[in-house]
């Protein structure tokens, strides 16, 4: 049987992942020789008779401990360097600097956190030759530098991240992501630098195809078409996952130990239980409730469902040999109501759509009654909640209307959404099947998209 992966979107704030394309640069957590550089200029210089600009779309990479770095650096006449900076030292006038020369820096700014790195963010810089200015646009804020010494002809060497340009060499680079990079003269020529590449050393002018070298790249779309080994971890007992979207972490629960895996850094720890073994049966499942910050584990078929204390490295309860009933069901947090829901599942022949309910703060679980639509017993179904935890989707599975195997079972395609407040059903869609059957993967990935203007 296939088991595919489904992503829905449906409203958000900035298109960060409508696009996924760009160049990743390695920065100050790789050794300097690893670190990432692009080269608009590889061979000659571009030089101007007019007023110029260059824009580019950039991002930061999440989950890094230093920023610091350049991002853009232009060399003037191989003579004066102009620089797009991000110091981390911390001033009230800005993360983000320009800096010509040796001078102080001329500009200074910051971005709201949530937009530098969930968004793309836009700057541009034109260099106006006539009244000897650079002018810089981020989002809504224009900001002007005076008295450069530009002239009409100037001719610049470009590029971000790491530089080798003597002497103005540079390794410092932020962990980002650059797109889109757009360059024009006045009444002149235009250049055009997408970095849609997947591979290779080479970013291309899509309209002159003026090749722009890559050093050591991170090619964004890349990582969306190849899986990569990161990491192996070996555990004893009938080991179940959970994951942290807030810090990017992956907690694999072992029958004798917890193994957290940071995402973003790609390092994992191990903690053996301090409480001894957990006596892990199969079939059980893990859960990360991100409001509290807390760590269970469950196992309906006792039912018994242990939380693990960080601090002391022990879970409150253990499990006893018991049957198993509950084969690949679904789970998730709700926020509004302090509870861990279950639901869905197989087993003994029989396809289930219970609705379980553990109310973390009473510890009671429980079954509750639930209206609307019918949802059909499955398992092999696909669940995600929005970002509050009061509705959650549930997407195909493979089950029977009467829950019971032997009764004409099929794959389903229905999208239905559970409303928490209400506890009730609604079918929303359902997908064609096309010619070949498949099954969904248990998590269902939810994105924001805003269609149309911002709110």
């Amino acid at each position: 049987m296939k088991l595919y992966f489904f992503i829905i979107s449906i409203f958000l704030t900035c298109p960060v992942l409508a696009q996924s394309f760009g160049l990743g640069f390695f920065g100050h957590e790789v050794v300097q020789d690893k670190r990432t550089s692009l080269d608009l200029t590889p061979e000659e210089a571009f030089c101007f008779r007019q007023d110029f600009e260059i824009s580019f779309e950039i991002s930061f990479l999440p989950g890094y401990a230093d920023y610091f770095g350049y991002i853009l650096r232009l060399i003037r006449n191989d003579k004066q360097n102009i620089d797009l900076i991000y110091d981390k030292v911390t001033a009230r006038d800005g993360h983000f600097r320009m800096i010509t020369g040796d001078q102080p820096p001329s500009i200074s700014f910051n971005l709201d956190s949530s937009h530098l790195f969930k968004c793309w963010n836009t700057f541009r810089l034109q260099f106006d030759f006539t009244h000897d200015r650079l002018i810089f646009y981020s989002d809504k804020d224009v900001f002007i530098q005076n008295k450069i010494g530009l002239a009409k002809g100037d001719c610049f060497r470009i590029s971000f991240g790491a530089s080798t340009y003597q002497p103005y060499k540079t390794t410092d680079v932020p962990p980002m992501k650059i797109r889109n990079i757009r360059m024009a003269e006045e009444k002149g020529s235009e250049y055009y630098w997408p970095l849609n590449e997947r591979t290779g050393f080479i970013a291309l002018d899509t309209l002159h195809q003026n090749k722009a070298v890559v050093t050591n790249p991170l090619w964004i779309k890349n990582t969306h078409y190849e899986w990569k080994l990161v990491k192996k971890v070996l555990l004893n007992g009938p080991a179940s996952v959970a994951f942290d979207p807030k810090s990017e972490t992956l907690f694999l629960v072992g029958t004798d130990s917890l193994t957290q895996f940071s995402v973003a850094h790609s390092s994992s720890r191990t903690l053996p239980y301090k409480s001894g073994d957990l006596g892990l049966q199969l079939g059980n499942q893990s859960v990360y409730d991100p409001f509290t910050a807390s760590l269970y584990n469950v196992y309906l078929d006792q039912p018994l469902v242990t939380v693990f204390d960080f601090a002391g490295g022990r879970w409150d309860k253990k499990y006893e040999p018991h049957d198993i009933n509950f084969w690949h069901l679904n789970k998730f947090c709700s926020q509004k109501d302090s509870s861990l829901y279950f639901l869905n599942g197989y087993g003994h022949l029989r396809y289930k759509n219970d609705v379980y309910q553990y109310h973390i703060p009473s510890r009671q679980l429980k079954t509750i009654a639930v209206k609307g639509d019918f949802l059909t017993p499955r398992y092999l179904a696909a669940l995600g909640t929005n970002e509050s935890g009061d509705s959650a989707y549930i997407l195909g599975g493979y089950g029977s209307s009467s829950g019971q195997q032997i009764l004409n079972p099929k794959n389903l395609y229905d999208m239905v959404l559970f409303d928490i407040k209400r506890k009730t059903f609604k079918k929303l869609f359902e997908l064609a099947a096309g010619k070949e059957e498949f099954a969904f993967a248990n998590s269902l990935m939810i994105s924001i998209i805003l269609l149309g203007e911002q709110r």
